[in-house]
């Protein structure tokens, strides 16, 4: 029996992800696909002489998994770039900048997060079971004007 990928699924190319649990183990192998609208997935680890070990993670284990690195080949403008800031549940909290926007699945999140130094994305997958909040400051497109009172009326303009 193949536990390498579900039923019914089109087989894709596996590729390496690095997967931190709750209790910050962290275990690197090969995957298929990891579809966050599902509640678990198959994880390739490194071979043994006996053969290759198939885990199966449930999403729910997990405090997130770099799903892909994906270099820059362009300039960004900081600038106009959303920050988040992601509150885990054991105190942990991680700052970046979004490369776009989170896509939401089921079971958690992929955000795509830029590197500080602006040359690379990580894609990480955050299960909502880990975090208590994921805060989002958007930029504004252009400078916002500062707010005045009027005398006469006393009421922001």
């Amino acid at each position: 029996m193949d536990m390498s990928s579900p039923p019914g699924r089109r087989e894709l190319p596996e590729r390496r992800v690095v997967v931190r649990f709750k209790d910050d183990e962290i275990l690197e192998g090969l995957t298929h696909v990891i579809d966050l609208d599902e509640p678990d997935f198959t994880l390739t680890l490194p071979g043994t002489l006996s053969g290759r070990r198939v885990a199966i993670i449930p999403v729910t284990s997990i405090k997130n998994v770099l799903l892909q690195r994906v270099e820059l080949e362009h300039d960004i403008d900081r600038g106009h770039m959303s920050s988040v800031r992601i509150v885990f549940w054991d105190g942990d909290v991680l700052h970046g900048l979004l490369g776009s926007e989170p896509e939401r699945r089921r079971y958690g999140m992929t955000l795509p997060l830029v590197s500080p130094a602006l040359d690379e994305i990580e894609v990480l997958g955050i299960p909502y079971v880990a975090v208590k909040a994921v805060h989002i400051i958007t930029r504004p497109a252009w400078p916002a004007e500062p707010q005045r009172t009027v005398r006469e009326t006393d009421r922001w303009n």
